[in-house]
């Protein structure tokens, strides 16, 4: 029987002394047999998990087994057996003296963790000493600094009463010279002190002033309250001068003391005042009304009242004058940046100067001289500074001065009060007195405007400037009048034919009402070729008559019946073929309307586009669908009914019907095209809309 082994194994190979081959030396002295042994004997085979030994043993006496089955004899197992008690006995003392060690090992790794815990336990004790050690010395410096706080607070507090205790010791003892009559000490501190004294004058002349107003039945009271009034007066007209001296002198650092004393002195209104009525940009009177003199006679002006010419998008007038402003408003900026010490507060005063002394004017002017020339061009002046002053409104709100402005100063409820349009004195007396021509004064609220407000007050210029032209239905009655006055001139040969053709019927249209005072105002104008050019309507009733020949196409006939000696009656002047539809002046009567409707879409409310939209599509219904293709059918219907029913009647006139045809097609595309995208979401718009088409479509 094979030698029994314990349960361990044989230990690692590496940890024997004697080599596999001397060990098993007497198994087999063959090179193959120590070869076979060693690669059995390796430590991977001894890490397999299926390890047996007596597999190993097995495996290692297979070789001689099989010899000595070969050689004939009996396997003799005593070699084998005689060489594991030698590595038996060699093994076990190591085993022994390697657990031996292991022990001891796995005592001194013990007594270390022991040692390791009782070091942290006495470094976490001593961390917790001194954290709570830390803490209380922070409790002690919060302490100290909440009571150093406190004795702050109270210093403070005791300085503040204190200086107001010393500034009330001034004020009484300034109170009480100035009811002796003596202002000598403040006279000395303004002179002597420069700049700080003059700034100290400032405030005590300003609380000199509260108190004196609110000290009531004292003896005296009332000529000390008279005396401080005088001096202040004084204090202000002296530093006004002073402003006014170092202004015309350039000196920017010298102004801005003056700017911050006055303001607070008063608020500094006055000093804002002097600066801006003294600007070289308002002084001149004569700037709008020398302009104006060479607005009529420009290509313009030729243009204008033309329906045929494209609407001018700019006047050279109007476009130098805002360029001027830009580059003013740019050039101010920066000055008053470096002056004032709320620079908003004076750039909206200094703007609405311009717009209400400067802008105002020159479109005044504009507008008047366009309305005494036509409705057309009353509206495309209109439109024309409308849209060039929100353009300059625009350009200013995108100025780096309001982009500085908003991101330095805090916007408040500070405000300039007074409307737009209030003048400002331009007199010698009126640049000193802080006060405007009507006499009110112009108040500025403490701090700075902010940027929000001087937007705000641009826009309101913008409104107000075109409140009188704007207001209610101005605008676009002038609009139907415009368009009215255009069609019955354009058809006042085809109506003047069409009138001959059926003088038994009668008409009372508003078309025809139109007309009808248009020629009137043509047969009154040519009984007296030569009017008196002094009178502003006669020159109108002119300018009227010459638009209507031109526009109809009768100046050339009125030439002819000048020349003859005829007397010239617009109303039955025609000739034939006038009375025939024709799509040039159809393309002509909707393109005009489109003028009128873009015109409209610019300058309405936006609420109010779809119904102005409906009111102009009126007029267009009216003088296009009634005066026009329903009169040229008309006239054929008649003429139709008028024949003998004996003779063969004349089919010339159902030609009408199908330009007629051609032309409503044409209306009906300009309605779907221009004027129903206008409709939006007006219910009552789009149904009056389309029952006024389905009417025309319908003649």
């Amino acid at each position: 029987m094979a030698p029994s082994y314990s349960s361990d194994g044989p230990p690692h190979p590496s940890t024997s002394n004697n080599d596999p081959g001397s060990t098993l030396g007497g198994i087999s002295s063959s090179s193959s047999s120590v070869a076979h042994a060693r690669s059995l004997l390796t430590l991977d085979a001894f890490k397999q998990d299926n390890f047996n030994v007596a597999r190993l043993v097995e495996s290692l006496m297979e070789d001689d087994v099989k010899q000595a089955r070969a050689d004939g004899g009996a396997f003799d197992p005593q070699p084998h057996i005689k060489t594991l008690e030698q590595a038996l006995s060699v093994l076990l003392p190591l085993r022994k003296a390697n657990a031996t060690k292991t022990a001891e090992l796995e005592k001194a790794v013990a007594a270390a963790e022991r040692a390791y815990r009782n070091d942290v336990r006495g470094a976490k004790a001593g961390f917790e000493t001194v954290n709570t050690q830390f803490q209380a010395l922070d409790s002690k410096i919060t302490n100290v600094g909440r009571g150093a706080v406190r004795i702050g607070e109270q210093l403070e507090s005791i300085d503040r009463l204190r200086q107001r205790a010393s500034e009330a010791h001034d004020l009484i003892l300034y109170y009480n010279e100035t009811a002796l009559g003596d202002t000598s000490r403040l006279e000395m501190m303004r002179k002597d002190g420069g700049r700080e004294g003059r700034a100290k004058v400032a405030v005590a002349a300003r609380r000199l002033m509260s108190l004196a107003r609110e000290v009531e039945g004292v003896d005296g009271a009332e000529q000390t309250r008279d005396t401080i009034e005088k001096y202040c007066e004084r204090f202000e007209k002296d530093m006004l001068k002073l402003f006014d001296r170092y202004y015309r002198k350039g000196d920017p650092k010298a102004m801005a003391h003056c700017a911050k004393t006055l303001q607070d002195f008063n608020g500094g209104q006055s000093c804002i005042q002097i600066y801006v009525n003294q600007h070289d940009f308002f002084i001149s009177k004569e700037r709008v009304q020398e302009s104006a003199g060479n607005f009529v006679g420009g290509a313009i002006w030729e243009l204008l009242p033309d329906p045929d010419a494209l609407a001018p998008r700019n006047e050279p007038g109007l476009n130098s004058l805002y360029d001027e402003i830009r580059v003013t408003v740019g050039q101010e900026a920066q000055i008053i940046t470096a002056v004032f010490p709320n620079p908003p507060i004076v750039m909206q005063v200094f703007l609405q100067r311009v717009f209400a002394q400067v802008i105002q004017a020159y479109i005044e002017t504009l507008v008047e001289t366009a309305s005494s020339s036509s409705s057309l061009a009353y509206l495309r002046i209109l439109h024309l500074a409308r849209s060039t002053t929100n353009t300059l409104i625009e350009d200013l709100k995108t100025h780096e001065f309001f982009r500085a402005s908003s991101s330095s100063l805090a916007s408040t409820n500070a405000t300039v009060t007074g409307p737009v349009s209030a003048t400002f004195g331009s007199q010698a007396g009126d640049r000193t007195s802080g006060h405007g021509a009507n006499g009110t004064s112009i108040v500025v609220g403490a701090g700075a405007v902010g940027v929000a407000a001087v937007s705000m007050m641009l826009d309101q210029a913008m409104e107000e400037l075109f409140v009188p032209y704007m207001e209610g239905n101005r605008y676009l009655d002038r609009e139907g009048k415009s368009l009215t006055e255009l069609y019955a001139g354009k058809l006042l040969r085809f109506t003047n034919w069409h009138r001959a053709m059926n003088k038994a019927k009668p008409s009372n249209t508003i078309f025809d009402r139109m007309v009808n005072q248009l020629t009137a105002a043509a047969n009154q104008a040519s009984q007296n070729i030569v009017p008196d050019r002094s009178s502003m309507h006669e020159h109108s009733d002119l300018s009227r008559l010459d638009r209507l020949m031109k526009l109809s196409g009768l100046s050339n006939l009125a030439k002819d019946k000048m020349k003859d000696g005829e007397e010239i009656h617009p109303e039955q002047m025609f000739e034939e073929g006038d009375g025939e539809l024709d799509l040039g002046v159809a393309e002509s009567m909707l393109k005009w309307h489109a003028e009128a409707v873009g015109r409209m879409v610019e300058l309405s409310v936006l609420g109010d586009v779809s119904k102005n939209a409906f009111t102009l599509l009126k007029v267009l219904a009216d003088s296009f669908g009634k005066a026009y293709v329903e009169t040229a059918l008309d006239t054929a219907t008649h003429q139709l009914s008028s024949y003998d029913a004996k003779t063969e009647p004349d089919l010339g006139p159902m030609s009408v019907c199908r330009l007629a045809d051609m032309i409503m097609h044409l209306w009906q595309r300009y309605i779907t095209t221009a004027l129903v995208p206008l409709a939006g979401t007006s219910v009552t718009d789009r149904a009056e809309d389309q029952y006024d088409r389905a009417a025309h479509d319908g003649r």
